[in-house]
């Protein structure tokens, strides 16, 4: 219910010639997970890792985030848009578990630049979302 919300929220938010950036996407972070973190919309102030693998120092974060709105943003999203607006909600669901451990694998493969680990991730995302809707 709280991602429907979301959804409807930003979609009032933001109109189809809107162009995203970082304090949109630090927006869009707070309304998702406000109660969950209390950090929910800043960027983070600690070094984390996960099963040995460090994330980007915290002190390099916001000049990493600045200049993935400068390379990246304004296309990733433009993409993202176009697929979900003829998709109904995205299936996250089978991302539990087991396979959560294949989505972090796919973000330290995309971290090197390639990004077929994620792109299959998200074809089965499409696929499940597909099957659940009886398309």
């Amino acid at each position: 219910m709280w991602f429907e919300r979301l959804m409807e929220t930003a979609a009032a938010r933001f109109d189809s010639d809107h162009r995203f950036t970082i304090n949109d996407l630090l927006w869009l972070h707070q309304f998702w997970l406000d109660g969950v973190f209390t950090w929910a919309g800043t960027y983070r102030n600690v070094n984390i890792g996960k099963g040995g693998f460090m994330f980007a120092a915290a002190a390099h974060v916001p000049e990493l985030m600045r200049q993935f709105e400068k390379d990246q943003l304004a296309l990733l999203l433009s993409v993202l848009m176009a697929l979900q607006a003829g998709l109904p909600p995205l299936d996250f669901s089978e991302l539990q578990g087991a396979k959560r451990e294949a989505y972090f694998a796919a973000v330290r493969a995309g971290m090197d630049r390639n990004y077929q680990p994620m792109v299959m991730i998200f074809a089965g995302v499409i696929e499940r979302t597909f099957k659940s809707c009886g398309s």
